[in-house]
């Protein structure tokens, strides 16, 4: 931790620098042992097995993101295959009662595979699951989920909907939705920048997850620039977020990264880069010992879900050195 702790505090000033870093060096040693977890525990995440389709999801960004999605084409057929006739998508394969939730983030990973596949199977998949999602929307711009708090519901629902602003099959219900999703979110930010399932609890995930399509669809804002450094504040020194969550760091880290893209404070951008890079390594550090996953926090067993949100991580960590200026294209 004592490299980390030096490392984070070095101002990169190029992709260079990092490239040569120790930090870069770990996660070039790290990424091949992640990989192999997730191949090795195909019955978490493949559709053979009445996977949840959470995890599918999870895996399948981490192939697009990699840009190894063209070597999964028959896991992406076969989220279509278990598509329900309402367009919508359960919590598994075999699940029969469409969620809000998982429709949006299945349809998220096909229209993003689809950029590169190109199946007409998989188009028409997207354009039901779209109108599943938009006949879900309530008059006030939220959604509701069995499993999930409305925050989340709409969170997954509106990042959906900012995607399918770059295809070229956007009509205007796309967009409408997406403008009373945003006002709906906006609606629920409190005076300092953070969102909150209830005030007793921690903001960091949920804020993250809304902070991060508040900055694609708003552009920089002082309350992100707020919000951002709300959060730094409630990371501990060592690297980690929420008394050790492996999914709250990696939330946080990947928000903030995209979020401060976009403002116009570089010390803003310069204080994410140190943020991450302790995460990080905290990351790595708390993957030995567990067959190189993730698990839910220190000494958990590792999982495949928690294993592809650390890569996610590490993979946008890198595009984050290489060129912030970069990062709403890197993650759209």
């Amino acid at each position: 931790m004592d490299q980390v702790a030096s490392l984070s505090r070095q101002n990169f000033s190029n992709a260079k620098e990092f490239a040569n870093s120790f930090l870069d060096r770990e996660i070039s040693n790290y990424l091949p042992i992640a990989y192999q977890f997730i191949d090795e525990h195909e019955n978490e995440w493949k559709l053979d097995y009445d996977a949840d389709l959470e995890v599918t999801n999870h895996v399948l960004r981490v192939r697009i993101q990699d840009l190894s999605i063209d070597k999964y084409k028959n896991d992406i057929l076969d989220i279509c295959k278990c598509q329900n006739k309402d367009g919508g998508w359960g919590n598994t394969k075999n699940d029969q009662e469409s969620k809000i939730r998982s429709t949006a983030f299945c349809v998220q990973m096909l229209l993003r595979a689809n950029r590169i596949l190109h199946v007409q199977t998989v188009q028409t998949s997207i354009l039901s699951g779209l109108d599943y999602i938009i006949s879900a929307q309530k008059s006030n711009g939220s959604w509701d989920d069995p499993t999930w708090h409305f925050l989340d519901a709409a969170s997954t629902s509106v990042g959906t909907l900012l995607f399918v602003l770059k295809e070229n099959f956007i009509e205007e219900k796309h967009r409408q939705a997406l403008d009373q999703g945003m006002k709906f979110i906006l609606s629920n930010r409190h005076d300092n920048g953070l969102w909150y399932y209830k005030l007793t609890g921690s903001p960091v995930t949920i804020t993250a997850h809304l902070l991060q399509k508040c900055a694609t669809y708003y552009g920089h804002a002082k309350e992100h620039d707020l919000a951002i450094r709300e959060l730094i504040k409630l990371q501990h020194h060592i690297g980690h977020w929420d008394n050790g969550n492996t999914d709250h760091t990696c939330d946080a880290i990947r928000a903030m990264m995209l979020t401060s893209s976009r403002s116009k404070n570089k010390d803003v951008v310069t204080e994410v880069f140190h943020s991450a890079c302790k995460a990080v390594q905290w990351l790595i550090e708390i993957s030995k010992n567990i067959g190189g996953g993730l698990g839910d926090r220190p000494g958990k067993p590792a999982h495949v879900e928690r294993t592809c949100d650390g890569i996610d991580a590490m993979l946008k960590l890198r595009q984050f050195a290489l060129d912030n200026t970069q990062m709403i294209n890197f993650w759209s």
